[in-house]
């Protein structure tokens, strides 16, 4: 955590800086430095009841961050199921639920690359443009 502080606290001179951190969970003095920095924390949890509850707990501890709902399935019954989990964490404190991405390993095949690529673009762009709405940054703004 203080080799992270120090890192942070070197690059609050940057004006323009998005700083991405993944594989933090379970360390609340992380967690604790990244939300007095942060603009924004999202806390991405999947389709079960043990991330639904893991995400809720966390954003409890973060009043800046919200949550993500990442590889949610699409076949109409199982999303059902786990529409109980989507609403673990309430509805203003979520971003719209991220769509499991088949054949993701795909992206590493020249072949297949400008398949799957063409295939995610669009959740990307609209997950990018949920985050930075989040953010309150003006995505016209961006250089």
């Amino acid at each position: 955590p203080l080799l992270l502080a120090n890192q942070l606290q070197r690059l609050l001179g940057v004006e323009r800086l998005l700083v991405i951190i993944d594989g933090v969970a379970n360390r609340s003095d992380v967690d604790r430095i990244l939300g007095e920095v942060a603009d924004l924390v999202i806390i991405p949890y999947g389709p079960s009841a043990q991330d639904g509850a893991r995400a809720a707990a966390n954003l409890m501890a973060l009043p800046m961050a919200v949550g993500m709902p990442n590889r949610w399935p699409t076949h109409p019954g199982v999303a059902r199921r786990a529409r109980r989990w989507l609403e673990a964490v309430s509805g203003n404190r979520r971003l719209p639920a991220l769509k499991a991405i088949p054949r993701l390993d795909a992206l590493l095949s020249q072949e297949s690359y400008g398949e799957i690529a063409y295939e995610i673009a669009a959740p990307a762009r609209g997950l990018i443009l949920e985050i930075l709405a989040k953010a309150r940054i003006d995505p016209d703004e961006l250089n």
